[in-house]
């Protein structure tokens, strides 16, 4: 359920689907509005173990960038196969521009035999 609220900086917008909370400001009500709206969707497909509607491979490849590969001694190198990865294609798309929600475990595999 989302709820907005005027602060004295602009707009908070809280977002509470099965038992997770997540809240963020804005400066105007369109922006909150538009947020919560969206991150409702995404905890929403989340919680029901579907994934991300909205993010691509490519987002998760570069916030570890930023977050992980930075503070790593070969983070040079590390960086550079994180962009191999994302370039590869599968069925003619590139990696890094499947949605999370997209991705399957293929049959046959070691974690879908374990189930």
């Amino acid at each position: 359920m989302a709820s907005l609220r005027k602060k004295a900086a602009g707009w908070e917008a809280s977002v509470f689907v099965k038992g997770q909370r997540e809240s963020r400001s804005f400066d105007t009500k369109a922006a909150a509005q538009a947020w919560a709206v969206q991150r409702e969707a995404e905890l929403r497909s989340l919680a029901d173990g579907q994934g991300s509607k909205t993010h691509t491979v490519g987002d998760v490849l570069d916030r570890y960038q930023r977050e992980v590969s930075r503070q790593k001694r070969g983070k040079r190198w590390e960086i550079y196969r994180l962009e191999l990865i994302g370039k590869r294609e599968i069925d003619s798309k590139p990696f890094r521009s499947i949605r999370l929600a997209d991705l399957k475990v293929p049959r046959g595999s070691a974690r879908a035999s374990a189930s």
